[in-house]
């Protein structure tokens, strides 16, 4: 009986997800009747499903993250996260997914693909280096803001992680405005690394900013937030060009 009730509860929500086609699905891992795992599976393994960004919705328990990824799932939101950060993520993978319905479709393959850095500090380099490399995902770092624009006049990257630098923060905002008004940069996903405490100091720059990642940078997480912005980079310029 409880096999047949889980059975039905999860085609009924499949069912539910085909005649919708929605732009994002939010799911908790735990549901009466069937799990965000399990849904995950079945969504993913259907091929007019598969490319609509799906988020499953879990605690802090790191396992609970890594099964998320081997379910399939675009991405994962701790249920304690904070409001911006909660924000940021669902704009721009709704933006995903909308851009999936419209045909533009970005490429899960990141290989080639290039990101610039913008840090004073040779760890947060070195690190993301290390942790950015094995999944195909050059890193070139500049530890300036003015170097940075200069370097942006050359080649415009895949995206663009700046670390939060707490002396620095009045001119960030002013960088990230100008870059805002540059034409070139309208497709350009912007990361920006912070330290846990330092919401408040990010309020400000919420309109110019795709995502947040935390420091001390963890091996799993950096690559796995780079890739969701080049699947969006892309998927943007397919968009914008025309090209699915």
């Amino acid at each position: 009986v409880e096999d047949r009730t889980y059975n039905g509860q999860k085609y009924r929500m499949l069912n539910i997800i085909d005649r919708s086609k929605p732009q994002l699905v939010l799911s908790d891992v735990v549901m009466s009747g069937i799990d965000g795992f399990s849904l995950c599976e079945r969504v993913k393994k259907n091929s007019t499903l598969r490319n609509i960004p799906f988020v499953l919705l879990t605690s802090l328990d790191l396992n609970l993250h890594e099964r998320s990824i081997l379910a399939g799932a675009d991405d994962y939101l701790s249920k304690v996260e904070d409001d911006q950060v909660f924000r940021m993520r669902t704009r721009f993978l709704l933006e995903l997914g909308t851009l999936h319905a419209a045909g533009a479709v970005g490429s899960s393959d990141v290989e080639g693909s290039t990101v610039y850095l913008c840090s004073g500090s040779t760890t947060i380099q070195k690190q993301m280096e290390d942790q950015l490399l094995p999944a195909g995902i050059r890193v070139h770092p500049v530890s300036s803001l003015t170097a940075l624009m200069q370097d942006l006049q050359l080649r415009m990257p895949d995206v663009l992680v700046l670390d939060l630098d707490p002396d620095q923060h009045a001119a960030l905002q002013d960088c990230l405005a100008r870059l805002w008004d540059l034409p070139e940069c309208a497709d350009l996903p912007v990361l920006l690394l912070a330290s846990k405490g330092e919401e408040a100091r990010m309020l400000p720059l919420e309109g110019f900013i795709t995502d947040r990642l935390l420091k001390p940078l963890e091996a799993q997480e950096a690559p796995h937030r780079l890739k969701l912005l080049v699947r969006l980079v892309r998927a943007r310029r397919n968009a914008r060009i025309g090209n699915p």
